[in-house]
């Protein structure tokens, strides 16, 4: 239970908005010749996480080693990276409440009665995904250093953008009609591919541009995970609590 608990935290880490409408097909646009500055200012503007929100409903597979589990999901998130994640059954009975912060872990299993803890710098060390980062989970561009040369120019409609935050690699593939990410992947201190995300059915909420549909690959122990966004809310002002199990074992995250 621990295992698969911490393996969807990563990857469903996972606008006011309402229900998810109809993909469009020119959503935005990046003009075909813009500076690099220019482009940078454009993906993080359409960034759902520079303000609060709130994923009510998700559907989550996840896929390991040829065995199938699905999950509802719910993300509440502060703008200041403070993180609620909650898992429920398909039956609607929740499995678990996973509190992440800039400098804590906290994972509330509600079946086997347990509190894991760990430090924040725990999700970076597991899956070389820092807390700050998790929004390229639903399709954020996420700052660092850039190669690029001064003058950007889009190839087949797209942008390859190479990124390094605190040392590691990160690949953009971004598409110029939408502007925004439809592909990345995370390498880890070895420079082997950690995770592969692909973000599809781009849907427009108000002024945001976001995949409804979200389809993760995570090398370490081959695994999958496909997520289909339901609905979300954005900007949201509400503030993520965790309330801690009564009685439960106390565990630490290792």
């Amino acid at each position: 239970m621990q295992k698969v608990i911490l393996i969807s935290t990563v990857y469903i880490l996972l606008t006011a908005c309402s229900v998810l409408r109809k993909e469009k097909s020119e959503i935005s646009g990046i003009s075909n010749d813009l500076t690099k500055e220019n482009l940078i200012k454009v993906l993080t503007k359409g960034n759902v996480s520079d303000s609060s929100f709130y994923i009510q409903k998700a559907e989550v597979e996840i896929i390991t080693n040829g065995e199938k589990k699905k999950f509802l999901a719910a993300w509440k998130y502060e703008k200041s990276g403070r993180s609620l994640l909650s898992l429920r059954s398909r039956t609607g009975i929740e499995v678990a409440r996973v509190l992440i912060t800039k400098d804590t872990v906290l994972v509330n299993d509600r079946i086997n009665r347990k509190i894991y803890y760990g430090k924040g710098e725990y999700i970076g060390r597991k899956y070389n995904v820092t807390v700050s980062s998790l929004p390229v989970v639903i399709g954020d561009f996420i700052g660092g250093n850039y190669y690029l040369n001064q003058l950007v120019k889009c190839y087949a409609g797209s942008i390859n953008l190479q990124t390094a935050v605190k040392g590691l690699k990160t690949d953009y593939i971004i598409d110029c009609k939408k502007g925004k990410v439809i592909s990345t992947t995370i390498y880890n201190s070895l420079n082997e591919k950690e995770l592969d995300i692909n973000f599809s059915k781009f849907i427009k909420v108000e002024e945001k541009i976001l995949a409804s549909r979200v389809s993760v690959k995570y090398y370490k122990n081959d695994s999958e995970v496909n997520i289909k966004i339901d609905k979300i809310v954005c900007p949201w002002d509400g503030k993520v609590e965790f309330i801690r199990g009564k009685k439960y074992e106390v565990l630490e995250l290792k």
